[in-house]
């Protein structure tokens, strides 16, 4: 950039995607980043500058080595309370993300951009299944899948954005088509530290889009303003011409836009995840501008994503479920909502809680849940909910022992058994992220199934 450099924080994902793309513009950079490890990387066009960052930075510190800076990239987990940012705004210097950057580069092309709790990842890979099932040329990433930047590199009618609530607090410009709040609880408190600002993050992405859509059932999602280009979806039946919603037949759903019938989805098909059909109603009223008829053969077709309410195997009887994406408690809530009162459920649950307070499982563990098993280095607060709601609780650091001692608290005698593992928190205490626990669960069962 004439004039200056531009400054990354932050080398990971999404600073790479930015330094990848620095480079090709031909743009002079330096990267910060904490890594000790990260000294100097080469590129195709020379040498990058990496700067090692320690906790003991001073305010001197960053104003030398933001002397010279025209432009401050933050990765997405660079708090906007730290120093950098602090100095960089006392000296004018715009602070950005790489979604600022993406939204100077796509040459006014649609974009959706989806938000939540929970569900994001899933809602952003089926639109743009859907959309593709039309006809569409798709790109998709974000926070899922790949860094927005690299998505420019490919041929796309429309962008689909997963969004984070670290990436929205930081944006400064994106133009979106339609945006999309789909749900809203506790979660990443460690981070925002207060219920109210985690929401506020999220909230941002209305103010990127006239088309808002939003959960009715859920207030934190509403828009500010509704009316105009504010579109609803939920269960039971819309009052608004252009909202969405769902009424349950003897044998299967059928799907509304106002009062039109738009398609039926198969309770079979559900196989018990009811919450699947909000997924179902973004996703529909997302793509309704680029495609107004809802098939459920398209639906059908869409594989989904992997560690999210997965069956595993089924051991003597006890079906082993993979639902290790849950890493916060609406998460698990939802889960345990999908098994019938008579059926038996074992869960596996523990990690990193963030910050929130896991006490407000014991509801929905007391109804649900017959035996607990908790995968976490600390266990305390979990083995005192197992107590407080009265059933046989076992702790541990190992998953094939985990998984082993959830085989063993199922009653034999009962019809449907369940072993699920929703974890409800991070994977980081034990494992690198949600994947890896996923796969190491998957792992313990086919042992299991191997010994008999």
């Amino acid at each position: 950039m004439a004039g200056g450099a531009s400054a990354i924080i932050g080398y990971g994902l999404t600073g790479r995607s930015l330094s990848r793309w620095l480079t090709l513009e031909n743009e002079s950079f330096k990267i910060f980043d904490s890594d000790p490890a990260l000294s100097i990387r080469n590129s195709h066009k020379g040498m990058i500058e990496v700067l090692h960052v320690t906790a003991g930075w001073s305010a001197k510190n960053w104003e030398e080595a933001l002397d010279g800076v025209v432009r401050l990239y933050l990765s997405p987990g660079v708090s906007l309370d730290s120093p950098a940012v602090r100095i960089a705004r006392d000296q004018e210097i715009p602070v950005l993300t790489d979604l600022d950057l993406f939204n100077e580069n796509i040459k006014k092309k649609p974009v959706i951009g989806v938000t939540g709790t929970n569900g994001k990842s899933t809602v952003v890979a089926l639109i743009g299944h859907l959309l593709e099932m039309s006809g569409f040329s798709v790109a998709i990433g974000g926070n899922y899948g790949k860094p927005a930047l690299d998505l420019l590199d490919e041929k796309a009618d429309i962008y689909v954005l997963e969004l984070s609530s670290f990436q929205l607090e930081k944006i400064q410009n994106l133009n979106l088509h339609t945006s999309v709040f789909l749900n809203f609880s506790d979660d990443h408190l460690d981070y925002h530290v207060s219920r109210a600002s985690y929401l506020d993050a999220k909230r941002r992405i209305f103010d990127f889009s006239d088309r808002k859509v939003f959960y009715r059932q859920d207030k934190a999602t509403f828009p500010d303003k509704e009316g105009l280009g504010a579109i609803s979806f939920g269960f039971g039946n819309p009052s608004e011409s252009e909202s969405w919603g769902v009424r349950e037949n003897q044998s299967d759903y059928c799907i509304l836009r106002g009062s039109e019938e738009m398609c039926l989805v198969p309770k079979a098909y559900l196989g018990g995840r009811v919450h699947y059909l909000l997924n179902i109603l973004a996703a529909l009223a997302s793509i309704y501008p680029f495609n107004s008829a809802a098939r459920f053969e398209s639906i059908e077709s869409f594989e989904g994503l992997r560690h999210r309410f997965e069956l595993v195997n089924e051991v003597n009887g006890v079906r082993f479920i993979n639902d290790s994406k849950a890493t916060n408690v609406s998460a698990t809530e939802a889960a345990l909502r999908n098994f019938e009162s008579k059926e038996q459920v074992i869960l596996i649950l523990g990690g990193d809680a963030k910050g929130v307070d896991l006490s407000i499982l014991e509801m929905s563990i007391s109804k649900k849940v017959l035996g607990l098993v908790i995968l976490a280095l600390d266990p305390a607060p979990l083995l005192e909910l197992g107590r407080r709601c009265g059933i046989e609780t076992f702790a541990t650091i190992s998953m094939e022992e985990a998984v082993k001692e959830a085989y063993r608290l199922v009653n034999t005698s009962a019809d449907a058994k369940n072993v699920i593992l929703s974890p409800a928190c991070a994977s980081f205490d034990l494992f690198t992220d949600y994947q890896e626990r996923g796969r190491s669960f998957e792992a313990a069962v086919k042992k299991l199934s191997e010994i008999g």
